[in-house]
């Protein structure tokens, strides 16, 4: 009724708060948009729609006057808060490289808000999702440098060393991994980092401390996953230093579980080997029927029927020791162990299988 009136732009203002504070996000919408061409209250206006929009699901509105907050309205109360619903709901899109720009931009231009390190965070979690590790590494450092303080340090530390391992900066990846564990002690990352070391260490031939480091790492009770993939890396190391009844009593149950898949040839072949040495049929069967399976070659595949016929012949499974034989010759190509496969069936044939 007093459109001239003193009261009226912020009466129009209210009746926008108050559509937004009642849930009708069409309404304040609306109504704010006839606000945004003055000057008062802009900040808040371009909040509501930014608002709007997102509890409406419409993703690309919200973004829209986030960014008008960040671009019109950089010094105000609102534009922290903007930046980081910004730098998310970019994420949320997958458009990792934008998402890390915005986020770097409010850390750095907000250091002192506290809403800076979750920023640098972000920020260098969508580097990496973006394939850009060099710069994550640079802003897991700067979060560390700069807000050591923060709960977040702990995670940035693991994350950063996650990154060097990508970049295979192997010394630099031990160093903080090592890091890690000095500062956080009890982390929850402790598992995880010892298992790394272990592998990182085992690398650059260091297996004393690779033991050492795996050997922590079960002792701090992993889920049934992250235990097996330890077992694992740890019987790979002990069989370096040659503890080898240590290490195939590590191996043998792996085989037929979910971490067997990740088990190499060459040790799937050691294993059976080892046990055919030790003159125990029946463990050796196993190894070799899962090195005949998956092995990550011809060759090794037609080497693993060979093992498990050896092993089948010994317990008197002179059937299935036959039938292996005969799957290792119909693997096509002159490999090496045809000739074994060819001359143990045609002996074994002669002294009387069946046909």
């Amino acid at each position: 009724k007093f459109p001239a009136g003193r009261y009226a732009g912020p009466a129009a203002y209210e009746r926008v708060l108050s559509y937004f504070k009642a849930n009708k996000f069409n309404a304040t919408i609306r109504e704010a948009k006839l606000l945004t061409s003055g000057t008062e209250n802009l900040k808040d206006l371009y909040w509501l729609l930014a608002e709007s929009h997102a509890a409406l699901k419409d993703e690309d509105g919200a973004i829209q006057y986030y960014r008008l907050i960040m671009t019109k309205c950089p010094d105000s109360d609102l534009a922290p808060d903007a930046g980081y619903r910004l730098g998310h709901l970019l994420q949320k899109h997958e458009e990792y490289l934008q998402a890390a720009e915005v986020f770097g931009s409010v850390a750095e231009r907000y250091s002192t808000n506290n809403i800076a390190p979750q920023s640098l965070f972000a920020a260098a979690a969508c580097r990496g999702k973006a394939g850009r590790q060099e710069e994550a590494v640079r802003d897991w450092r700067r979060l560390i440098e700069k807000y050591p303080s923060t709960q977040l340090a702990e995670e940035a530390r693991y994350q950063k060393a996650m990154s060097e391992i990508f970049l295979a900066r192997d010394d630099q990846a031990i160093a903080s991994l090592r890091d890690l564990i000095e500062r956080h002690a009890g982390s929850r990352f402790a598992v995880e980092a010892r298992y790394w070391l272990g592998v990182l260490l085992d690398g650059g031939g260091k297996r004393a401390d690779a033991e050492t480091e795996l050997r922590a790492a079960l002792a701090g009770k992993p889920e049934p996953e992250m235990e097996r993939r330890i077992q694992l890396q740890l019987a790979v190391v002990l069989r370096k230093t040659g503890k080898t009844d240590e290490s195939a009593g590590l191996l043998g149950p792996l085989v037929s579980s979910p971490a067997g898949a990740k088990i190499r040839s060459s040790l799937l072949s050691w294993l059976a080997e080892y046990h055919l040495g030790k003159r125990d049929w029946t463990r050796a069967v196993e190894p070799a029927v899962a090195l005949a399976s998956r092995g990550e070659s011809a060759a090794w595949k037609q080497f693993g029927y060979c093992l498990a016929a050896r092993a089948l012949t010994e317990q008197g499974r002179e059937m299935e020791a036959k039938d292996a034989l005969e799957k290792a010759l119909a693997i096509p190509g002159d490999l090496d162990s045809r000739p074994e496969a060819a001359w143990r069936l045609s002996w074994r044939s002669s002294a009387g299988w069946m046909p």
